[in-house]
């Protein structure tokens, strides 16, 4: 075989080859969603926070009114649904991070590591994030 064929055929099989992981035959499972989940909830509050600190830093430049009062004004005329949903969707992504660092933490103690025992304390990470995330929502000062 010359170079040149042999390189065309490398060139084949690696169009044939299967993208990793494999997404046609990859089974999705609860534990691997939280895991992701961990993340994006990690990258969001990240985000939110070099996010707003920017802003809150130039907003003078740009003539934006991001001090306590203006924020408290305009969150206060908002209707209560609107309130309780934002409430609730800021309040999440901490709650389910906090819950998820400690289920971690415990993993790293070599506990709970089995598949069944996993997936337990994934499902109790979500329900105790959901219930959280809805006690903060609906909490009145």
């Amino acid at each position: 075989m010359t170079a040149e064929a042999a390189q065309e055929r490398l060139v084949a099989q690696r169009r044939n080859r299967p993208l990793a992981p494999h997404l046609e035959i990859y089974k999705w499972e609860y534990v691997s969603v939280t895991s992701a989940m961990h993340r994006i909830t990690g990258v969001m509050l990240a985000g939110g926070l070099y996010t707003f600190a920017t802003l809150y830093l130039i907003a003078p430049a740009l003539g934006l009114h991001l001090e306590s009062a203006p924020m408290a004004e305009a969150f206060g005329s908002l209707p209560l649904v609107v309130k309780t949903a934002l409430k609730f969707g800021v309040s999440f992504p901490f709650t389910y991070h906090g819950f998820n660092g400690l289920k971690h933490l415990v993993y790293d103690t070599g506990h709970l590591m089995s598949k069944t025992n996993s997936g337990r304390a994934s499902y109790i990470v979500l329900a105790c994030s959901v219930s959280a995330s809805l006690g903060l929502a609906l909490y009145k000062f």
